[in-house]
């Protein structure tokens, strides 16, 4: 069941500010004070049955007072609120249908579906049911169910149809209830006046005389009215309640027209029936609110403004033995670095231009072609009243200028070994961005610096709201296509500068290539957890801006990370659930939950968050999401993550995706691992891993031999840069 979409329709059917939520309740009901819709969680059912029971209950909240929902108790009787249900259903069902005139033929469907399921109980043909239960039927199932009314009956009909207000209602409903009341005396009038009026004066002598109502015949009416079928028993009203088809029923037809509490067999029927839509295993949903943050004042905008610079040294061969520290200059030190990374990566990022520009004319020419039959065809003008559909469907992207891109680096600690290789990456995709005029921004996360204006803004949450309480959130701003061509060839330096930090053993061991000391650079620069939920939370807002701010038809928004998420939110002052619990983010009308077919068995609460955050993201902002998860994990690792995420049954899969795709590609697409809805999980070694042109003696043979090496290192090297492509063109 896809509850966001459901509650979306809701609230657009509401057209106020009310609020919609599923619970592991028995049936809809109202809160009337706080304005909430609150609903059973439904099995699968058709999407015209869903459209009329939320229609159904939405109508009901703008138009029922409390004392008119199915629920609430009425001073004549259960009997009585049977009568109010089938009217009131007639009156706010007419309403929803006139507001809202498509939803007519969903009502249509729905209810002939429930009637083909005996949702009301039908147990003989509709025109010998009394008059209320066919006004029930009429109003509910319409013409499909053939009910037949005389002249006199049509005049209570127009009543139903005609009611504006809940006095009406109350009204109608009380003139059928006092008519059934004088229906029912008259038939046990009838039944009575039939019997043979001597039959009392044959009894034997000896034999007890029968009192009235102990007679066979009366005892078998009173069981069809809810008599008891032990003559030692009495029936309660209680009892008579909990089975629709009883009544209470009197031997004497005067004072069963004050006492009798007629009922509507089809309504109660009904009723109960519905028990078979909820989904009794449902879990118990925590409904907070996505929260309205200023991202500006949790993001650092501008990290590079104090950006040091430090002192880099590389290793040199002593005279002797071993290496000697050689100090070098930040400014020479990046000069080198950086000169490195372009001769080595600038042919690849013209060759990803080039691979992208290719794509986009293709789009192009499809779209030029499409275009060519899509003026508009006379001869389908008569369609118009079946389908709009009377041009062909534009869908592709015109230009590059109508993409854009986020991209979300993880600085955790466990990134130090790839933190190199991925600045590298990074700069490869911001280069190509420039290039391709893509509009991008940049964003690095993780949690070891304290800011007072974090502080600040924690105790500043509300309690309904989903709540930040990494106090240590650290989000930078590190590029952005709007940059000044200073400020981001200094970003680029500071980068270079960054890369240093963290290189590798080999990378400290070549003499060509200093790197430097790691408490040289500011600790918001430090890499620590993996706020990944937070993160996502704060850049939803910055995406739904980005896109508007650059008029961005296709958004792109990838997280390169290696591990899963570490972050700590709050739901109304919890932190965890049980199995059985999940939670539902909420706003403006749009509700999403986790997704319970992908939750694994293994799922912990803050997953479970981040899952249904990632999800709301991708409902809200109508970005693509993508997440490349760096590891060198063994393949009994990649095992227990792909049928943690696919299920037991998807083991054959992965030893064929394993071969085609991990041992040849260097990567393993799991969709839906940690939440995304794209993900690959890419071999972290090769990541930047691009081997020197390396030629063993001078023969032909060797030529090619070094020449193949080179190229397989550097297209492996490559595969993500490759998949980045295809996913965002």
């Amino acid at each position: 069941m896809n509850i966001g979409n459901k509650s979306i329709l809701a609230k657009l059917l509401a057209t106020e500010n009310v609020s919609v939520e599923h619970k592991n309740v028995r049936t809809a009901y109202f809160d009337l004070k706080e304005r909430k819709i609150v609903l059973p969680v439904f099995k699968d059912m058709s999407a015209d049955l869903y459209d009329l029971l939320i229609g159904h209950e939405v109508s009901h909240a703008l138009n029922t007072p409390l004392e008119g929902w199915h629920d609430a108790a009425s001073s004549k009787g259960r009997g009585f609120k049977s009568f109010l249900n089938i009217v009131e259903d007639a009156r706010i069902e007419r309403d929803i249908k006139s507001r809202y005139p498509g939803l007519t033929k969903n009502f249509y469907k729905g209810y002939r579906e429930l009637f083909e399921m005996d949702f009301f109980g039908l147990d003989r043909d509709v025109n010998e049911y009394p008059l209320i239960d066919r006004i029930n039927l009429h109003f509910k199932v319409g013409m499909f169910a053939a009910v037949d009314f005389t002249a006199e009956e049509l005049i209570y009909v127009d009543k139903v149809s005609t009611c504006e207000t809940w006095d009406d209602v109350v009204a109608v409903a009380t003139e059928l209830y006092e008519l059934s009341k004088c229906e029912e005396a008259m038939t046990d009038m009838v039944e009575e006046m039939q019997f043979d009026p001597g039959q009392g004066d044959d009894t034997d002598e000896g034999e007890t005389e029968q009192v009235p109502g102990d007679s066979e015949e009366e005892s078998d009416d009173n069981s069809k009215l809810g008599g008891s079928d032990n003559d030692n028993e009495q029936t309660t009203d209680e009892e008579v309640n909990e089975d629709v088809s009883e009544t209470i029923a009197s031997d004497d037809t005067t004072e069963q027209s004050d006492d009798f509490d007629p009922v509507s067999v089809t309504d109660m029927n009904y009723r109960k029936a519905e028990q078979q839509l909820v989904k009794t295993d449902a879990p118990d949903y925590h409904y907070a609110s996505f929260p309205k943050l200023d991202y500006k004042k949790w993001i650092e905008m501008d990290p590079w403004k104090d950006f040091p610079k430090f002192k880099f040294i590389r290793k040199v061969a002593g005279e002797e033995f071993g290496y000697d520290d050689q100090d070098v200059d930040h400014d020479e030190a990046v000069d080198l670095l950086l000169n490195r990374h372009n001769a080595k990566n600038r042919g690849y990022i013209n060759m990803m231009v080039q691979q992208f520009e290719a794509k986009r004319k293709a789009s192009q020419f499809a779209k030029a072609r499409e275009n060519k039959s899509g003026d508009l065809n006379m001869n389908k003008l008569w369609a118009t009243q079946l389908t709009d559909d009377v041009f062909l469907s534009n869908t592709v992207v015109p230009d590059g200028k109508n993409h854009g891109m986020l991209l979300v680096i993880d600085f955790s600690g466990s990134m130090h070994d790839k933190m190199q290789a991925t600045i590298e990456q990074l700069l490869i995709q911001v280069a190509f961005c420039k290039k391709v005029g893509i509009p991008f921004e940049v964003y690095s996360f993780t949690n070891v610096r304290v800011r007072e204006n974090v502080q600040y803004l924690l105790q500043n949450q509300r309690q309904e709201d989903l709540q930040i309480k990494d106090d240590g959130l650290t989000i930078l701003k590190l590029f952005s296509s709007d940059m000044s061509a200073s400020k981001y060839k200094q970003a680029v330096r500071n980068l270079i500068a960054l890369s240093g930090l963290h290189a590798d053993n080999n990378h400290r061991y070549d003499e060509s290539l200093p790197y430097a000391h790691r408490m040289d650079v500011d600790e918001m620069f430090w890499l620590g957890g993996t706020p990944l939920a937070e993160t996502v939370l704060l850049l939803r807002d910055r995406a739904i801006d980005f896109r508007r701010e650059n008029n961005i038809e296709v958004l792109n928004t990838v997280f390169l990370t290696d591990g899963g998420n570490t972050g700590d939110l709050e739901v109304s002052g919890r932190s965890g659930f049980s199995r059985n619990e999940s939670i539902a983010i909420t706003e403006n009308g749009i509700t999403t939950v986790c997704d319970f077919k992908k939750t694994s068995w293994s799922m912990r609460f803050q997953d479970m968050v981040c899952e249904t955050l990632i999800s709301h993201f991708v409902h809200t902002t109508g970005s693509r999401v993508i997440n490349y998860y760096l590891d060198n994990a063994s393949k009994n690792d990649l095992r227990y993550t792909y049928v943690n995420v696919n299920g037991w049954d998807a083991e054959e899969k992965f030893e064929k995706n394993y071969k085609q795709e991990w041992l040849k590609e260097g990567f393993l697409q799991i969709d839906g691992l940690n939440g995304f809805p794209n993900a690959y999980i890419l071999r972290a070694k090769d990541l930047g891993n691009v081997e020197e042109l390396e030629v063993k003696g001078e023969s032909k043979g060797d030529l090619v031999r070094g020449f193949k090496k080179f190229q397989g290192s550097k297209s492996k090297s490559r595969k993500f840069l490759n998949n980045f492509i295809e996913k965002i063109a």
